[in-house]
């Protein structure tokens, strides 16, 4: 039997962090997909009195104090996603 491997796919293995060569060898991913149990909101299906409501609910956490400077928020976005 004679196996062929394509060159990306192995550097990738190599030089990621051990994901790739995962997929390749499990054919798959090595981990569940699942959806978020509860739709997120989209504005492009939303009728206008639920979008206000989905609006309104942003602007009482930024008025509970419920809120994070932007500078956090990208902060923390580039350390989990490794950006």
């Amino acid at each position: 039997m004679r196996v062929v491997l394509d060159t990306n796919v192995v550097m990738s293995a190599i030089f990621f962090s051990g994901t790739p060569l995962k997929i390749v060898l499990h054919r798959g991913l090595p981990f569940a997909v699942q959806f978020p149990a509860k739709r997120l909101a989209n504005a492009a299906t939303m009728t206008d009195a639920e979008l206000d409501a989905e609006v309104s609910k942003g602007f009482d956490d930024i008025a509970a104090g419920r809120k994070k400077p932007l500078s956090a928020v990208v902060s923390s976005l580039t350390r989990e996603f490794a950006l």
